[in-house]
């Protein structure tokens, strides 16, 4: 008779990434023991580190990188520990005119608010005692913010709030 198998692959994939991650760490400990990575797919990864240590992981010109790339035959991005902060998503309003302003809950005044595009870090903001927060659109990141508020894509997040929102 015929027999259906089936094998659940999650676990094998949670495994190599496992994997990937442990070898990437003890590759890159010279650099930095402070770091998370993330498998983003067979080929690429993202790596989040320290300020401090990107000058040492990337190297003059990004030759560093280039050879760890090369010899790890992984595409890696580089991105600032910071990034990886957890927080609570929070609700506002835009406006668009000279500067793209959100409006956010009244108890939101003078918190670290980050800005998403997606998934996509944009930007890290202090909101003011009003509860907003003013980006450029002339600047290169409110060129980005723009195009995350044309879209639907922009996120704000509060950063470790202890309290409730």
């Amino acid at each position: 008779g015929e027999q259906t198998i089936v094998i659940p692959i999650e676990k094998e994939e949670k495994a190599f990434n496992k994997l990937v991650e442990k070898g990437i760490k003890e590759r890159l400990a010279q650099y930095t023991k402070t770091m998370e990575v993330e498998v983003v797919s067979d080929n690429k990864i993202i790596i989040y580190i320290p300020e401090y240590a990107f000058p040492k992981i990337i190297g003059r010109q990004g030759k560093e990188i280039e050879k760890i790339e090369k010899e790890l035959g992984l595409s890696i991005d580089v991105r600032e520990l910071k990034e990886k902060r957890k927080g609570k998503e929070v609700d506002f309003d835009v406006e668009v005119r000279k500067n793209i302003v959100f409006y956010l809950d009244s108890n939101l005044a003078d918190k670290d608010i980050d800005i998403y595009s997606g998934e996509e870090f944009l930007v890290s903001m202090k909101s003011s005692k009003k509860s907003m927060l003013k980006v450029n659109r002339q600047s290169k990141v409110g060129e980005k913010v723009l195009q995350a508020v044309e879209k639907g894509r922009v996120r704000l997040i509060l950063l470790n709030s202890k309290e409730k929102v």
